[in-house]
């Protein structure tokens, strides 16, 4: 072999484990977590089956989910209604999601408008290097220019690894998602930023409570940004009332390392929290906590069945 193929090849070898290396591809199909397009089609409009949405791919170990696609069904009276689970691997349970500042989310609940704001779903998963997640939205990356900026900028992911409520809004991390940088702030899509206070942040212009929304570039300080990140258009549609709305998908691979979490460390087992506004104005917003709500209350149902059967079986004597 001459020197330069050699040298070559071994540039190669040195290269392609960064990409192998990776659970999933980075490129916004998340055809890789089990879900194609034409699955989230029929997700997306068929407003009951949760069988589309259920993550499966080689390996797969206790990936962390939620659907909350429309309005959920508990509430009359909405433009649309589709599936609201929560998922841990294969497993799911209902998800009742709450109104917030007593508005059906997303807002408003009953116009078309209302799916320009849906968050749809997000999956979050891990391996020894990297933390993985994945999302279906509608929002652009661009935003919505005619609301104003922050108000219709999309979305950014927040990020909490300690559960101390440390910094803003409690969230230590944020990452930048969207294109729109209407300040000049040198705002970097798919950077990663340190948001220590909430000035770091824009709060969420029209619902608070869906607070954070999109990082504060001139404020945050920047860290890096994601080698691998994808925000696209999938091509694909749902129709609401008829209407055709664009489905988006985002997908990233966060080092851990570069958060300061050790090779090898698993954080899906303890505590992780992620946060996504939909846009700026925070007519719906999605959120996985772990761990999750069933993960808490099933061992105090288990110890309150245990007291209240051993005090019954004390009383009987």
């Amino acid at each position: 072999m001459k020197r330069g193929g050699l040298i070559s090849l071994v540039v190669f070898l040195f290269l392609v484990p960064n990409v192998m290396g990776l659970k999933f591809s980075i490129d916004g199909d998340l055809s890789d977590w089990g879900i194609t397009n034409d699955e989230l089609v029929q997700g997306l409009n068929s407003n009951e089956s949760v069988d589309p949405w259920i993550p499966f791919y080689p390996n797969m170990e206790s990936p962390f989910w939620i659907v909350e696609d429309d309005v959920d069904p508990q509430y009359p009276g909405g433009y649309d209604y589709g599936v609201h689970v929560r998922g841990n691997g294969a497993n799911w349970w209902r998800y009742y999601e709450p109104k917030v500042g007593g508005r059906i989310q997303p807002s408003p609940y009953n116009k078309v408008l209302g799916e320009l704001f849906d968050i749809e779903a997000i999956y979050v998963d891990e391996d020894d290097s990297y933390i993985y997640i994945a999302a279906v939205l509608s929002t652009p990356p661009q935003g919505y220019p005619s609301l104003g900026y922050p108000r219709g900028a999309a979305g950014d992911l927040a990020i909490d690894l300690d559960g101390k409520n440390n910094g803003g809004y409690g969230y230590e991390y944020g990452i930048r998602l969207g294109t729109w940088d209407p300040d000049g702030t040198g705002a970097v899509q798919f950077g990663v930023y340190k948001t220590d206070e909430n000035s770091d942040w824009y709060p969420a212009t029209d619902f608070s409570e869906n607070s954070p929304s999109v990082i504060n570039t001139s404020q945050a300080e920047y860290l890096f940004t994601l080698t691998h990140a994808a925000y696209i258009n999938t091509g694909r549609h749902e129709f609401v009332n008829g209407t055709p709305t664009d489905i988006y998908t985002i997908e990233l691979a966060i080092p851990k390392a570069q958060l300061g979490i050790p090779t090898g460390k698993m954080v899906l087992n303890s505590y992780f929290r992620v946060h996504l506004a939909e846009a700026g104005c925070g007519n719906d917003s999605g959120d996985i906590s772990i761990p999750e709500f069933p993960t808490i209350i099933a061992p105090v149902v288990a110890i309150l069945g245990s007291i209240f059967f051993l005090k019954r079986r004390k009383e009987r004597n």
